[in-house]
């Protein structure tokens, strides 16, 4: 089953412009929110550690990580910003011969209009090379001016057209008509064609619904969008002949052929490509951004995403409705940023990236931190769902432009939480490539509470980040990595009230907020602290089985109903022993072990009150 259901706590998300959620393929696994703290990392040997410790960015007497000089002026320090959710940039609409000898009644050398990549590795057979990609939203237009805007229009549209979009209901094929601003779908196609389509389609243009800077074109769209999720030829779990192939195009105005296109000339004069899209790229240095953390302040430089119509020019500013805490009562854009208006749903997704980092040779330790000011409740339906995100990539090859085709790592969680700052330290050692000679950094905002149900505009400034530091160090043994959301997370009797008479009746679970996927194939809520024990020096490996072992501090008040005594200390203490990690899939990931500490969820399995 591709479709999976979700459970209590551990939800579904990824990237996703415009799709719905559904699991990536090319992901261990769901990718959960969390909005308790960092990652726990507990090193082999700390003191060792410590002394061997090397900041490559930010630190002790650095600045590359404070954006900005000594001196207070802001300054990037070689980072750069992107937008995400662009698209557009690499259109994959143009004239091509790919399988075009398929439609009917034309041979070998014709030429069509294709929406595809000729050049995608083949799968298995009978696959042959090309086809689609995950993330497309490419349009080819078609514009004409009429003589008298004032007078209905009446358009129709002939042709030939194969398409093979074999992820059903995920990737699109549709003809469009602009109406304004505003995109009407005469026709959509999901799934293997299965035979040639005749195009033949009519509608009327009315007074006012002409484009154009003068308002008064005739605007016809092409548009094919695959999901950002894969199952296409680039994973090979559905691959196809590209899009489509489209030929013998005919666009007749008030019964007047106006073009037709057979493009045998292997251009398409009457067709053009759309110009790229994006939602904006909001990434901007302040040292003026406010926050409700009652404890702390910054008022130096921080990277931020508020929306406030200047940075990115066209919005108009995204106000604040209760967080008005910024300067200027704006908030990061929750709306669609430029695409507001487009027909499909776009969202927020801004990433700041550092300059490469050149590694230091005998050190395989990793660990990056930096300051975040985060406010993001998630829990009322009005709530913006704004995340912030990190990732880490490597490359082993000297080149650091290489690094370019390395992927981004990270834990597969989207953070929130606050109103507060917070300093995120997060171990990274495992994710690095082994003999990595050059590393890279990103940090990130993105939307995505929308695939809980969470898409309000009451949004916040939220988030900050400043002060990012990448320390390195020579280990002598495995991490042990504990994620937030794996830590026991409720410690309160069962029946919400401490009873003083009946002490059985106080026993508490200590579940994890996490739920557990189980080698079984199904998920268990979170009875279990989960730790992970990694190794991170090039070429090791844990043995198998691991072994963790624990210890509890007892309240002598409860040893009476206690089901096992504590000993003259007051503790009680056991051993429990690892497993080998499986990844969503159910796939066992290399050198990893995990290590259950069992929770006691009755009087009859451990723990009333301690």
């Amino acid at each position: 089953m591709r479709f999976l259901a979700l459970y209590p706590l551990l939800l579904f998300a990824f990237a996703a412009q415009p799709a719905d959620s559904r699991p990536d393929p090319r992901e261990n696994g769901p990718q959960p929110h969390d909005g308790a703290a960092s990652m726990v990392e507990v090193p082999a040997v700390a003191a060792k550690s410590l002394v061997d410790s090397l900041y490559i960015l930010g630190g002790p007497d650095r600045w590359d990580g404070s954006f900005e000089t000594p001196d207070g002026q802001a300054d990037w320090h070689g980072w750069t910003h992107e937008d995400l959710a662009r698209v557009g940039d690499n259109n994959h609409w143009h004239v091509s011969t790919y399988w075009a000898e398929y439609l009917p009644g034309i041979g070998l050398g014709n030429h069509a209009l294709y929406c595809g990549d000729e050049t995608i590795v083949a799968c298995d057979p009978p696959d042959t090379i090309g086809g689609v990609g995950p993330g497309w939203l490419d349009d080819i237009e078609w514009r004409q001016s009429v003589a008298d805007n004032s007078q209905p229009v009446t358009v129709r549209v002939t042709g030939l057209l194969n398409y093979d979009l074999p992820d059903t209901d995920w990737d699109f094929l549709e003809l469009i008509i602009k109406r304004d601003d505003q995109n009407e779908v005469l026709a959509t196609w999901t799934g293997p064609g299965e035979s040639t389509v005749i195009v033949n389609f009519t509608t009327v243009v009315s007074p006012g619904e002409f484009t154009g800077p003068d308002n008064d074109e005739v605007c016809l769209v092409w548009r094919v969008w695959t999901s950002e999720d894969g199952w296409d030829d680039e994973d090979c779990i559905t691959p196809s002949h590209g899009a489509c192939q489209i030929d013998n195009v005919a666009v007749i105005l008030d019964g007047i052929l106006t073009t037709f296109d057979t493009f045998e000339s292997g251009d398409s004069p009457n067709w053009t490509p759309a110009a790229p899209r994006d939602v904006g790229d909001f990434t901007n240095l302040r040292n003026d951004l406010g926050d409700m953390d009652p404890c702390r302040d910054n008022n130096t430089w921080q990277v931020n995403f508020v929306d406030d119509g200047v940075v990115v020019p066209g919005t108009g500013g995204t106000p604040c409705i209760e967080y008005c805490y910024d300067p200027g009562g704006w908030i990061v854009n929750n709306t669609g940023g430029l695409l507001a208006d487009d027909p499909q749903t776009w969202f927020l997704d801004n990433q700041v990236v550092s300059a490469p980092i050149a590694w230091v040779p005998g050190k395989d330790g990793a660990e990056l931190s930096f300051d975040v000011y985060r406010h993001e409740d998630f829990r009322l339906n009005d709530d913006a769902g704004i995340f912030y995100q990190w990732f880490v990539r490597s490359t082993a090859s000297a080149d650091p432009a290489d690094l370019e085709n390395a992927p981004w790592r990270a834990r597969g969680v989207l953070y929130h939480g606050g109103p507060e700052f917070l300093r995120e330290i997060q171990p990274v050692s495992d994710l690095m490539e082994p003999d990595r000679q050059w590393v890279q950094i990103a940090l990130g905002a993105t939307e995505k509470g929308w695939q809980w149900g969470i898409n309000g505009a009451n949004g916040t400034p939220a988030p900050y980040f400043d002060n990012v530091a990448f320390k390195i160090w020579d280990p002598d043994g495995p991490e042990i990595q504990v994620q937030g959301r794996d830590l026991f997370a409720d410690a309160f009797p069962e029946n919400r009230i401490l009873d003083p008479v009946d002490l059985a009746a106080n026993w508490c679970r200590i579940d994890s907020q996490n739920s557990v996927y189980m080698a079984g194939g199904y998920y268990a809520q979170g009875d279990s602290l989960q730790a992970e024990i990694v190794p991170i020096r090039n070429g090791a490996s844990v043995p198998e089985p691991a072994a963790l072992h624990w210890v509890m501090s007892c309240n002598p008040t409860f040893d009476t109903v206690r089901p096992q005594a504590p000993d003259g200390q007051g503790l009680l203490r056991g051993m429990v022993t690892g497993s080998v990690v499986l990844d969503f899939w159910g796939v066992p990931r290399e050198n990893t072990s995990i290590c259950p500490i069992p929770a006691f969820s009755s009087p009859a399995t451990g723990c009333t009150t301690t």
